[in-house]
């Protein structure tokens, strides 16, 4: 039998642990062994699978903009519409199913600016956002800062930065804390 399990192993390219190693001696020689025997002999011979690892299925990309760090920890607005706050996340609703929420919160009294609700993380959520934020509030010209996210440092952005006239400062998320509290108030009402 140890041997049988050997074999299989190796005819696996290394990957099968014990409910494989089950699965296949069932189905190739009609053995129904107990799976703790099973992880014995494994052990025994030294046979651990290899993990195998879910490759990444996206490409890291150079940003076309970076930009400063304006905010540089002063979150303090003393009026609306001084410095804004944008971010990205993402909720889970049905049965596995996941939609994206874009948002912008002023700082001055942690209002909500604007947000949007989409079935897919891209620059168009991002952008609607930002336009109905300026939409709802004309004549501003805030700081809007966000995390490094590709949206934010996008050509688009740029373009709208300079239609709407607002200085762009980024850093690495700090508006985590607002996600945060809505997807601990989702899991509390679930």
């Amino acid at each position: 039998m140890a041997n049988e399990i050997k074999r299989i192993f190796i005819e696996s390219d290394y990957t099968y642990g014990v409910v494989r190693m089950q699965v296949a001696l069932k189905r190739e020689l009609n053995l129904q062994i107990n799976i703790k025997k099973i992880r014995r002999l494994m052990r025994l011979m030294n046979l651990y699978p290899e993990i195998r690892r879910k490759r990444a299925n996206w490409i890291k990309t150079k940003p076309d903009y970076t930009y400063t760090n304006i905010i540089n920890r002063d979150f303090v607005a003393t009026k609306p519409n001084q410095k804004w706050f944008t971010d990205i996340s993402y909720l889970f609703y049905g049965k596995h199913q996941k939609a994206y929420i874009s948002a912008i919160i002023d700082r001055y009294d942690m209002s909500i600016v604007s947000y949007i609700i989409g079935k897919s993380n891209n620059n168009e959520l991002v952008m609607k956002t930002i336009e109905q934020g300026f939409k709802d509030n004309p004549n501003t010209s805030p700081i809007i800062h966000s995390d490094r996210g590709f949206q934010y440092t996008s050509n688009s952005y740029k373009q709208l930065s300079e239609k709407y006239k607002f200085e762009v400062s980024i850093n690495d998320g700090c508006f985590f804390v607002f996600f945060n509290k809505v997807n601990n108030q989702l899991n509390q009402s679930n």
